[in-house]
């Protein structure tokens, strides 16, 4: 009894002061709560840094994020952790989905339509920097162009770098290609053309060089990010098109002009339906 007073005595002593013995019962309970908290925050330590462990082990051995999911649930890690691996399997998947889409992106403009520096601005700057009368008005011109566009890889890269800047995603297809073909074709050079079906008296655009630049450039741009949701294919592409030609009596105002002189009496019309 005597030790347990004197052993009180030399507490409440210390520091050369006498404590009461509530002082003493105060540090007490603070020194527990110190260590409670120094545990606790050891344990969050070591708990990020299993979750850290489990994710980057999923990284680096599972391909797969629906395996990952799989095999993170049949092991023996705590619920919250389960959980907090998860949401970071699920952000690292959805980086790394946006990384390769970004990249495929870079592929399709970098390699694709600009292997090599493009040395003008797209657009009418393609006109100036070969001299081009357009739209093109005869076959023999026509002929000329599509040639060029075959055999220089330069003047084909401007080429489908001006299909580019006319591609109007706000547009209809169907309106967005007319306004390439008007670019590039005079009314009475595109009535010549159907897009996909043989015919006695007109050409097939599908065949030409030209025609493969459009396709080329509207499949690859259907692919990026700014087209998802939307579905592309050649025979879309040709369907689409063969709305076009059958349209081109109508350009710059002969659709009016036509009307009006079918209202003034019985006549000729412009170009039958080539039914394409």
């Amino acid at each position: 009894m005597n030790s347990k007073l004197n052993l009180v005595e030399r507490l409440r002593r210390q520091n050369g002061k006498k404590r009461s013995l509530t002082d003493i019962y105060d540090e007490g309970e603070n020194t527990r709560i110190k260590m409670m908290k120094e545990a606790n925050d050891n344990s969050k330590e070591s708990s990020l840094s299993g979750i850290l462990d489990i994710v980057e082990f999923f990284k680096e051995n599972i391909s797969d994020n629906e395996i990952a999911m799989s095999l993170l649930t049949n092991t023996g890690t705590s619920a919250d952790t389960k959980f907090l691996a998860k949401l970071i399997i699920n952000m690292a998947a959805d980086v790394k989905k946006l990384t390769k889409e970004v990249q495929e992106l870079k592929e399709i403009i970098g390699t694709k339509f600009t292997s090599e520096p493009v040395t003008i601005a797209p657009g009418p700057n393609f006109q100036t920097k070969y001299l081009l009368d357009l739209p093109l008005k005869t076959l023999e011109d026509f002929d000329m162009f599509d040639e060029q566009i075959k055999n220089d890889k330069e003047f084909r890269q401007d080429f489908v770098q001006s299909l580019l800047v006319l591609f109007d995603r706000e547009e209809k297809l169907s309106r967005t290609f007319a306004n390439m073909l008007r670019r590039y074709l005079s009314r009475e050079l595109a009535m010549k053309f159907t897009a996909t079906k043989q015919s006695a008296t007109k050409l097939v655009f599908k065949d030409t060089n030209f025609c493969a630049c459009m396709l080329d450039m509207t499949l690859q741009l259907y692919k990026t990010d700014s087209m998802k949701g939307l579905s592309m294919n050649e025979k879309k592409f040709y369907q689409t098109l063969s709305s076009v030609f059958p349209n081109a009596k109508d350009w710059n105002g002969c659709r009016t002009l036509r009307r009006k002189a079918q209202l003034a009496g019985p006549g000729e019309d412009d170009e039958d339906p080539d039914g394409d």
